[in-house]
């Protein structure tokens, strides 16, 4: 034995030692107050449970008085059983008939008989508990209600809308300063729900910037603008990769606007904040080309750059205003609700016990004894919480000088595991506590030896983490911690040699691209399950784990598969189901992937709109009624209508005509239940009728697929009185394949001998004797947007409103000042959770490690230096799979109907054979016209028409409409850019003023957008079905008159030839309106929004 090794031993028998030691104190030290810091695998919850456990049996703490908090309704079950087992099996152990045997024997019967008594939950059902005991003295409601987190969500939805519909309906002018300053409010909305989250952070800094001088600015910008536009005509039209020469004329072109409005201006500035792109050889002169890429530079460092940081700050210091007011309607909303969320729970049981000391003592005597499991995970509000109820001084209002009374207080975590800061869960709220621990006389204990893991798992842990963490913790970085063995395996285990065992690799095909990747990943590890599984391979087991009747053959239950995140969950969940893997997926959403639930929607949106045809369409064409392309054709060719209120056309074939008639019997019938029933029967009568549930069963994973059916009509069933109509309803379901996170169920009671799939936050606190760190695709690295600073007596707040550039990058639009300070500290603390995120995924093995290994950065790229001498786990063949595996399902064979090569070529040739047309009104009236001179479409072609022609169907319909709102939504829709928004709202406004528009105002009747539709024959007297829409028209005594829009890009010499060129497109409207309505036209013309002028056309 060399030196090194000598060494280590010592320490590790120490370090046992010390752990033994550390385990008998939890148990026996009972006035004090402890923090115990717990690796992976030592056994947090059972060193919480004997502190429960003693804390009775020494009579120091009746049931009743104990609460004992954990941070998931899982663990709390888990803590709940647990606790009630420890009770009776340490009552079973005192059999002495002493007095003080008898005693300790009666107070754990006594606890175990009335466990309910104790509080044992998740930390917001305690509070909930504490609110519903005093509501008067909390100032709530004492029939509030829970809200789940998608009614609190849909709650901030309707604040959002609320308040600017509040804004818009007052006038209020924070809505012309949301447009003067260039805001798009879709961009402020994302931030709405991180302002809500961190409702504890009062001080947002968002003063007023100093100012800068805006005039020079223009100056300078206006002197650059008119240089370029003098080089511009020197540009030659071949550019190559040339850049620079494009954001010249680029420029140019935008810079006509107003700039007394400032967000013209900057919006203008914001193009030269970006880099030149120059390449010298594509210009007329290179050394032209240098100083300009020299000049560009120079002016963007200068002048742009500063100035955009400048016009940020502005804007930031009108986000925060604006999201407070948006807040403050939340809260209004809410407080009609007579709901709270997780945080108000938190937030109002925490202000109550601060502010009323009176309040206070009473929940110490109430709950004399309080420990807290997970306590890494722990959030400011719930520590301030904790603190304020043990505290020993009732009238000490500032959290962070509580001193816990001795023993009432036992916390245990591990910072080492500290992985939800985006929930508020840092690491510097942990910390904190950690020194107020030790400065009012409480001890901060470790846990070391990890019972969990083989001695090859923990070493390589060990060797891993000693590297990555620190000797002593700092405000990012917990101290790294030896763990010493725990683990025994059980004598006839054998040699590692015979098992599954160690840490091993899974190289992924790095040519691939990322979907190909994942599933040939998938695949991988499928494969290796199913044939570990049915070729008998084995892995070590526990003695306690033999003596449960555990085999060493593994099952489905031993394997837990863990991708980085949920986006590809499904991906590893339908490669199980391809090798029959029974599965259970846990961080996914349950119903997205349910095809049933699709079709019970689009069901239900046929029933509720009957004159839709697309919406019955496209329930027939579905596989549930199976109706081909073929026979709807021949059901439309025989004069079928597609609305299940119509009959079924008499020409159709028996069997055809039979099918039909069974599906718009079927819905007659939904309809009648929808409007007859409760929404949530008549939904689950369709649901049975239609044979959804069964159809759910059928599948290749019946179970999950059906419950997850059964349980969104449960959903339903339970909001049901949110609902005002089927719409509501609809849209409910709708919601339900869009929620981000929904745990499934199953339709049979659950199978325990499942292949556990996860995301890694979800695997935290769990183990399984074989762990797969899977999906290799590239790390994505978010970029910061919001940090609070919780260093000093107060949080502070800051965050960053970003909008897109291109495809990968983000530019900033609102921001703090020292925004980029605040996002290099931010990023400090995430790239330090990253290495504990590795922490919680390197540390859930029991017996086998089988990390994943793709390209570069990917997701588990920080353990790939650790996985050199790690082996490649062997992929089972196709023949081996074969071999041993009796469960394989395969894929189904379609049948196939071979067809001669004529009856193929007959049937393309009559399906090629048009035996009707399709042309607008426009097409027909431009027939035989040749192209003007000008520009029909303008300078953004159909999109910048189609926008005003919104635009100013709105204005018919709501003359006092404001139009920015709709502007700035169809600008971005039609990607005119948020510069286009003030030239539409200029356009519409001149149409709104003219003669024209007067005269339609103040018409008998006025109609915009008017469609039409009608048949004709052409030429060969092929029916020919004719469409189009009317901008405007109206009546007037003398009759009626058509109005069409152009926003073609002519000049005034040229109306005459345009009047000439779209009489014939007037002359097709004229034409069908008295053919449909018999009405007479006494005028046409046309208005060109280009010169602001409408010409009426000479008949």
């Amino acid at each position: 034995m060399n030196k090194a090794t000598a060494k280590q031993n010592v320490e590790s028998q120490a370090a046992e030692k010390k752990d033994a030691v550390t385990r008998l104190r939890i148990c026996e030290e009972l006035d004090k107050n402890f923090m115990v810091e717990a690796a992976a695998g030592t056994g947090k919850t059972t060193s919480i449970v004997n502190r429960m456990v003693s804390l009775v049996a020494d009579g120091t703490c009746k049931i009743e008085h104990l609460a004992a908090v954990t941070f998931t309704r899982i663990a709390a079950a888990e803590l709940r059983e647990r606790f009630q087992l420890a009770l009776r099996r340490r009552a079973a152990e005192h059999r002495d008939e002493t007095p003080d045997e008898q005693a300790i024997r009666e107070r754990l019967l006594y606890a175990s008989d009335n466990s309910s008594r104790a509080f044992v939950g998740t930390i917001h059902s305690f509070c909930a508990s504490l609110l519903r005991e005093r509501p008067v003295e909390f100032g709530v409601d004492p029939a509030f209600r829970e809200l789940n987190e998608k009614e609190d969500l849909q709650l901030r939805e309707q604040a959002w809308l609320e308040n600017i519909s509040d804004l818009i309906g007052s006038g209020d002018p924070l809505i012309d300063k949301l447009d003067e300053l260039g805001l798009d409010r879709h961009l402020i909305k994302k931030r709405f729900n991180s302002f809500i989250e961190h409702r504890d952070v009062d001080n947002w800094p968002h003063a007023v910037p100093p100012g800068i001088d805006i005039a020079d600015i223009q100056r300078q910008t206006r002197d650059y603008i008119d240089d370029m536009r003098r080089m511009i005509p020197l540009f030659p039209t071949a550019r190559g990769t040339d850049k620079l020469m494009d954001r010249y004329e680029t420029i140019v072109r935008s810079s006509g606007k107003d700039w007394a409005r400032l967000g013209n201006f900057f919006n203008l500035l914001e193009r030269f904040d970006t880099s030149h792109g120059g390449t010298q050889k594509f210009w007329h002169d290179k050394t032209v080309a240098k100083s300009e890429t020299q000049r560009w530079q120079q002016f963007r460092d200068a002048v742009a750059k500063p100035a955009m940081q400048y016009w940020c700050r502005v804007r930031y210091q009108f986000v925060v205003d604006f999201l407070r007011r948006a807040v403050t309607v939340y809260k209004r909303l809410k407080m009609a609700n007579g709901g709270l969320d997780f945080n108000d729970l938190l937030l109002t049981s925490s202000r109550g016990l601060r502010e009323q000391p009176e309040l206070r003592k009473y929940f110490q005597s109430r709950y004399t004894h309080l420990l807290v499991d997970e306590f890494q995970d722990t959030d400011p509000i719930q520590a301030e919480m904790i603190l304020y109820l043990t505290s020993a001084n009732v009238n000490q209002k500032d959290w962070q000088k509580c001193a816990p009374k001795p023993g009432s207080l036992f916390l245990v975590g591990d910072p080492k595991q500290s992985i939800y800061r985006f929930r508020r869960g840092d690491i510097v709220t942990y910390n904190r506590v950690k020194e107020i621990f030790l400065a009012s006389g409480g001890e901060v204990l470790a846990l070391v030896k990890n019972f969990r893991s083989r001695t090859e798992l923990r070493e390589w842990n060990n060797q891993i983490f000693q590297e990555k963490f620190l000797t002593e913790a700092d405000q990012y970085t917990p101290a790294a911690e030896n763990m010493v063995q725990g683990r025994v395996d059980a004598q006839d285990s054998g040699t590692s040699d015979s098992h599954l065992c160690g840490v091993h690799r899974l190289s992924v095909d790095i040519d691939a691209n990322i979907d190909e990747a994942t599933e040939q990943e998938a695949d991988s590890i499928a494969r290796f399950i199913r044939h570990a599984i049915d070729s008998g391979m084995s892995v070590p087991r526990t003695q306690r784990e033999i003596e449960l009747g555990q085999s060493h053959a593994v099952e489905a239950r031993d394997f837990l598969i863990i991708p980085w995140g949920k986006k590809r969950i499904g991906v590893f969940r339908a490669a199980l189901e391809v090798y029959g893997i029974p599965c259970e997926v846990t961080g996914g959403n349950a119903f997205s992937g349910i095809y049933e639930l699709g079709v019970l929607i689009d069901c239900l949106r046929a029933i509720d709109d009957p004159h839709n045809p697309i919406h019955f369409l496209a329930v027939l064409r579905d596989g549930l009624f199976g109706f081909s392309d073929r026979e709807l054709y021949r059901f439309k060719r025989a004069g079928g209508r597609f609305a299940f209120t119509s009959p079924v056309p008499e020409k159709l074939d028996y069997e055809l005509k039979a099918r039909f008639q069974d599906a718009t019997e079927r819905f007659k019938r939904y309809q009648v239940w929808l409007r007859a029933l409760p929404f949530t029967v008549a939904v689950s009568r369709v649901a049975e009728d239609l044979g959804l549930i069964a159809s759910a069963a059928a599948g290749s994973e019946g179970n999950v697929t059906a419950g997850g059916l059964l349980k969104a009509i449960e959903w339903l069933r339970q909001h049901s009185f949110d609902f005002d109509s089927a719409s509501d309803l609809i849209s409910f379901l709708e919601e339900l394949l869009e929620v981000d996170e929904t745990e499934g169920c199953t339709a049979l009671p659950p199978d325990a001998n499942v292949v556990r799939v996860m995301n890694l936050h979800k695997a935290k606190g769990l183990e399984a004797p074989i762990v797969f760190l899977a999906d290799t695709t590239m790390k994505y690295v978010h970029p910061v947007l919001c940090h609070i600073d919780r260093s000093g007596s107060e949080a502070v707040g800051y965050m960053g409103i970003t909008a897109e550039n291109g495809k990968w990058a983000t530019k900033d639009v609102a921001t703090p000042e020292n925004w980029q300070g605040f996002q290099e500290e931010e990023q400090r603390y995430l790239n330090a959770e990253a290495d504990r995120l590795l922490y919680v995924a390197a540390t859930r093995a029991a017996c086998a490690m089988i990390v994943s290994v793709g390209k570069g950065n990917s997701n588990w790229s920080g353990l790939h230096s650790y996985l050199n001498d790690a082996p490649e786990i062997k992929i089972p063949s196709d023949q081996q799979i074969q071999k041993t595996s009796r469960k394989l399902k395969s894929k189904p064979k379609p049948k196939a109907k071979l067809l001669s090569s004529d009856q193929i070529a007959l049937k393309w040739t009559t399906a090629a054979q048009p035996n009707y047309a399709i042309a607008t009104a426009k097409e027909l009236g431009l027939k035989g016209t040749s192209r003007p001179r000008w520009e029909t479409s303008g300078d953004y072609g159909y999109q910048w028409g189609s926008a005003v022609h919104e635009l100013l169907a709105i204005c018919t319909k709501s003359p006092k409409a404001d139009l920015r709102p709709s502007a700035i939504t169809l600008a971005s829709e039609y990607d005119l850019g948020s510069e286009r928004v003030d030239e539409l709202l200029t356009t519409v406004k001149s149409v709104t003023k003219s003669e024209i528009w007067k005269r339609a105002q103040a018409a008998l009747q006025c109609f915009s957008e008017l469609p039409f539709e009608t048949s004709i024959k052409d030429e060969a007297g092929r029916p020919t079905i004719v469409r189009g829409v009317i901008d405007l028209i109206f009546e007037e005594p003398e009759g009626w008159v058509i109005v069409d829009y152009k926003t073609d890009d002519l000049g005034g010499n040229d109306v005459t030839e345009a009047l000439a060129f779209y009489r014939g497109q007037l002359q097709q409207y004229s034409q069908y309106w008295q053919a449909a309505t018999s009405l007479t036209i006494a005028e046409t013309g046309i208005y060109f929004t280009r010169i602001a002028e409408y010409r009426p056309l000479q008949s």
